[in-house]
């Protein structure tokens, strides 16, 4: 017998270690997690029990898997230790057999989401939202600046564009040009508001035509003045938002997925002087139409398929990958409590989602429960993920 100390009162190793590579025959052919089994030889009641994340006595990259009992015979007592490095991911692939679920559609090539309705309250701001479809009410709100109001060869001073009416109608009335031609005005100022900004002045006395009458607005932020809608009793403007921006730097979408931005309830679409723009990363492809107004209903919590999906039994490829933990060496992870759960996508929802969001290539399908490794009784621990290629869907 090798390695002995005569008393064997001191763990004499017996013979040689061995050392084995538990995935070298495995898909992965790995050769860097290594293994080695060690036996002793000890008096019975010298037999101590290595302690808990104990390492390998020539590899402290080795940690200790498993503990053989004692067993005595002669008079001495037997037992091994197999320690093991940490295993990095080992990954297999593979395929399954999944039923492909209907989408429950709510408009045509639309489905509804259960994220429900994301709202960007005011897309003149920089806010980052993040939603699969972006559902909002665009505000053609004016912050500030002032205008001017002319009649025949009479302008008046600077007025604020939250003046109130009976300042904006005083200053009008005031230009000789008005009272040259027998006529008072009444105003209703309104550009502050934020979902409707209106600027109306109506002939209040008089029978003269205020049809020529013009206003010259210097508005913020960015306002464009369309053209007004007058008649011999009045002279209606519309300020509105020349260019609406979300951006949106966070949405986790791809290039080619649509982005809905709907204007307010019942507004003219019209009050954009071009579409909305998207300002982001990843470049949306913005949906806009004639029916914009109208149909802020329709994009409302709604996200599109963007791609061809038939439903049904289908096979698709799949990637197993197991990952391991040991509590006290692997970061983060204290006790097997602490593994993390994984998202998986394995009921209809989930699925669905996958085929809609900006998923692409292997995405979480479902997990194994978590066991020991390599076998009870074992600290370390190993998880197993069943990975779908979400394009093969």
């Amino acid at each position: 017998m090798a390695y002995q100390d005569g008393n064997f009162t001191n763990a004499i190793q017996d013979g040689p270690a061995r050392v084995f590579y538990p995935f070298i025959n495995a898909p992965t052919k790995d050769t860097t997690t290594k293994g080695t089994v060690r036996n002793y030889v000890v008096v019975p009641s010298s037999y101590t029990p290595a302690a808990a994340l104990s390492t390998d006595p020539a590899d402290n990259t080795q940690y200790l898997l498993q503990e053989s009992e004692l067993t005595v015979e002669g008079g001495l007592g037997r037992y091994s230790r197999t320690y093991c490095k940490v295993p990095g991911d080992q990954i297999d692939y593979s395929s399954i057999v999944i039923t492909k679920p209907q989408f429950p559609l709510a408009v045509s090539g639309a489905f509804y989401s259960t994220y429900g309705g994301y709202y960007i309250d005011n897309v003149q701001t920089t806010s980052n939202v993040w939603s699969q479809t972006i559902s909002s009410n665009v505000f053609l709100n004016v912050a500030g600046g002032t205008f001017t109001v002319t009649y025949g060869s009479n302008t008046t001073a600077a007025l604020n564009y939250n003046d109130s009416n009976a300042t904006i109608a005083a200053a009008i009335n005031g230009l000789a040009s008005v009272t040259a031609n027998a006529i008072t005005v009444s105003v209703t100022n309104d550009i502050s508001n934020t979902r409707y900004p209106i600027f109306v002045i109506g002939r209040s006395t008089g029978s003269n035509s205020i049809a020529t009458m013009t206003v010259n607005f210097s508005l913020t932020p960015d306002q464009r003045i369309p053209a007004p809608s007058t008649s011999a009793t009045s002279v209606q403007y519309w300020p509105m938002r020349s260019n609406v921006l979300v951006i949106k730097n966070s949405h986790g979408r791809s290039a080619t997925d649509y982005v809905g931005v709907m204007d307010s309830q019942f507004a003219n679409p019209s009050w954009f002087q071009s579409n909305p723009t998207i300002i982001n990363t990843n470049a949306f492809t913005l949906v806009n139409n004639s029916n914009i107004g109208s149909q802020i209903y329709t994009y409302t919590g709604y996200r599109y398929v963007q791609r061809s999906y038939t439903p049904g039994t289908d096979r698709v490829l799949t990637k197993l990958t197991d990952k391991f933990y040991l509590p006290g060496v692997t970061s983060g992870i204290t006790t097997g409590a602490d593994i993390p759960v994984p998202d998986i996508a394995i009921n209809d929802t989930q699925l669905l989602n996958l085929v809609v969001g900006s998923a692409t290539g292997f995405q979480n399908y479902d997990a194994e429960p978590v066991t020991a490794w390599p076998s009870e009784p074992s600290p370390m621990f190993r998880q197993r993920l069943i990975q779908i290629d979400v394009d093969d869907l």
